[in-house]
């Protein structure tokens, strides 16, 4: 399987980390090797080339060309907008070398002609011509005016700092967080409770803690994306401590008696563990979910 940095080469594309830009027949070509540590899946190539605006007729000219070409395109699936075409690659087993890449962008630039498109050579920006640099937008290349350029990178930043201005209430998105981390950890520490393998379900505690912060009012902060893992882990552990102290209370003895005992030491553990290792992998998706809700388009 080629990497990018090997596509890039063979290519003759800039290549920046894991991002590759080049120009074919003239039109801009941005290659993206998504990566996840964590998930396999989420392991694909996009490919993402700009054109000229198009209208309704040339949109589904083109959508049709896709349709009858989609094996050959290694189309996973795709998204057009007015100036944009993105696309998922499907790489298969042996995956995507250079010269598959260039027979996808040949046959794309077909049905590029077919529907009466053309590069997109003006500022991506203003729309005018005679463009003097070059913009990246959510890491894709664009020609650019380097005035519109900084024009925008202005906006970006001004509702940036405008973003977090809204009127959620800090204190009850934090104490929606707790109580919905609480209210996710109770199915599994009921079923714990009853000797049933249930540590799968505290996965479920980072999203419903997330669910409560929005629930009782609380607004996109950057302090989330930390807030919420916290509450989950610290949920999870104290939940695991709550089933040793119903059973202290249940038979009438002292938590640290019973925390002594090597069955319950041994089950604390192991439950402790399991429960911890599930509840970090839900986390994981959380936090996705807490980074795109508080995306702005990035700009460079």
């Amino acid at each position: 399987m080629a990497t990018i940095k090997k596509i890039a080469a063979e290519l003759n594309y800039e290549l920046d980390k894991r991002v590759a830009y080049g120009n074919h027949k003239g039109y801009q070509v941005t290659l993206i090797q998504n990566f996840s540590a964590m998930n396999a899946q989420d392991n694909f190539k996009i490919l993402c080339v700009p054109f000229s605006k198009i209208d309704t007729t040339k949109r589904d000219t083109l959508v049709r060309f896709i349709a009858e070409f989609k094996k050959e395109l290694r189309v996973v699936k795709y998204d057009i907008n007015a100036d944009l075409i993105t696309i998922r690659l499907n790489e298969g087993f042996k995956g995507i070398k250079a010269e598959t890449i260039t027979s996808i962008l040949d046959l794309l630039l077909e049905g590029f002609a077919k529907a009466g498109m053309s590069p997109l050579e003006n500022c991506i920006y203003c729309g005018e011509e005679h463009p003097d640099t070059s913009t990246y937008i959510d890491r894709v290349k664009f020609h650019a005016h380097e005035t519109c350029r900084q024009d925008t990178i202005k906006k970006v930043e001004e509702r940036k700092a405008t973003k977090y201005e809204g009127n959620g209430n800090a204190l009850m998105g934090i104490i929606g967080a707790i109580l919905g981390a609480i209210v996710g950890a109770i199915p599994w520490t009921v079923g714990v409770w009853f000797g049933w393998f249930v540590s799968p379900l505290a996965l479920i505690t980072g999203f419903a803690s997330y669910a409560g912060f929005k629930i009782l009012g609380g607004e996109y902060r950057p302090y989330v994306k930390y807030l919420v893992p916290i509450v989950s882990l610290i949920t999870i552990i104290l939940s695991n401590l709550v089933i040793v102290m119903m059973v202290a209370y249940m038979n009438d003895v002292s938590f640290t008696f019973v925390l002594q005992l090597e069955d319950v030491g041994d089950f604390l553990v192991e439950a402790m563990m399991f429960s911890l290792g599930f509840g970090a992998l839900g986390l994981f998706y959380v936090f996705r979910k807490i980074k795109q809700d508080g995306d702005v388009a990035e700009i460079k």
